[in-house]
């Protein structure tokens, strides 16, 4: 799949995302390999060294770096791939993304990009046409499989660097405007080819968008712009599918929904039964049975309602949508509290 020459678009064409986006994974669709079998990413790794910034006063990149490259800029707003890691200290889930690349293409700088923490994987990427990475992002970067003899900067929301201020995109318009902008003030040449889709699995700098190997990562071979640690939950509904069965949770039935009833009753200033929306408490309401964390990630359609008998703790909760009713005193907290 060809990518699109950013040219264009500072020629003052118009440019549509569609054109724009070579490689698109839309949601609930998994990278997936030749053969037609998905190949979901489950890196599994221990917490390694934190890579910083570059400091004020140094350049952005080494000089030299830049002659006879192309600058390959790939964005997506998440990474698909699937992990058990998380990068910082931000209430998102981290995801990961391959990049691969043909071993006879031309030297690259590659341009990696971001909205939430991804975790770069371009162990398959061709290190002889490697000469440095940009890793932008709103929360932190991380990359896999970039020896330290090739320069990786980050640059995340709120940072200031030599390397400019930190922009992200995924398709065209605005947000692909603020990168080009970015990319020119680090590099001072504008970016030559340009992929990005909003939930992407893999992509390859010369074809656009690919299956992703899979592979488990190995130690050492991640630098981040945050720490790295272990999650022992995974993300969304599969840690929810982990604490049903470790037995920290079960499905919310009918005389749980009534036991809440009943206690929003009893807390209500009328004492007249208090409503409860059943469109909110059917699938995804669950009662907690033992003290718990909750997973990352549970964001929007991934949320989910957690009903607490009285003799047991609130669930810690990394940040979310998710709602909890005291199923003794009727306390609620949370976006649905109220309604």
């Amino acid at each position: 799949m060809k990518t699109l020459a950013l040219a264009a678009l500072t020629a003052g064409l118009s440019v549509t995302a569609t054109a724009l986006v070579a490689a698109t994974l839309q949601s609930g669709g998994g990278g997936r390999e030749e053969d037609g079998a998905p190949t979901p990413l489950y890196p599994t790794i221990t917490p390694l060294d934190r890579t910083q910034p570059q400091q004020r006063g140094e350049p952005c990149l080494p000089a030299g770096l830049l002659a006879g490259a192309r600058i390959v800029a790939l964005g997506a707003y998440e990474g698909r791939g699937s992990t058990d890691l998380a990068i910082g200290d931000g209430p998102h889930e981290t995801g990961a993304i391959a990049v691969t690349g043909n071993p006879k293409g031309d030297p690259v700088v590659l341009v990696l990009t971001a909205y939430e923490a991804t975790i770069w994987d371009l162990r398959r990427f061709p290190r002889r046409r490697l000469r440095a990475v940009l890793a932008f992002g709103h929360y932190d970067q991380a990359v896999a499989g970039v020896p330290s003899s090739i320069p990786v900067r980050f640059q995340r929301r709120g940072q200031s660097s030599p390397c400019g201020q930190t922009a992200y995109a995924y398709k065209g318009g605005r947000e692909l405007e603020r990168l080009a902008a970015a990319v020119t003030q680090a590099t001072g040449r504008r970016i030559d080819d340009f992929q990005g889709g909003y939930s992407a699995t893999a992509f390859d700098v010369d074809r656009g968008a690919v299956g992703a190997s899979g592979r488990p990562f190995d130690i050492g071979q991640i630098r981040a712009s945050a720490e790295i640690r272990r999650e022992r939950l995974l993300p969304k509904a599969a840690g929810i599918a982990q604490l049903v069965a470790e037995g920290a949770l079960r499905a919310a039935g009918p005389a749980d929904i009534d036991a809440l009833s009943e206690a929003l009753t009893r807390a209500s200033p009328t004492g007249y039964l208090a409503p409860v929306r059943p469109e909110h408490l059917g699938p995804r309401a669950f009662v907690v049975l033992r003290p718990t964390a909750i997973p990352r990630g549970m964001y929007g359609a991934h949320s989910a309602v957690f009903l607490i008998p009285g003799d047991i703790e609130w669930p810690v909760d990394p940040g979310s949508h998710n709602t909890y009713y005291s199923l003794s005193s009727g306390k609620c907290r949370g976006p649905f509290c109220g309604h």
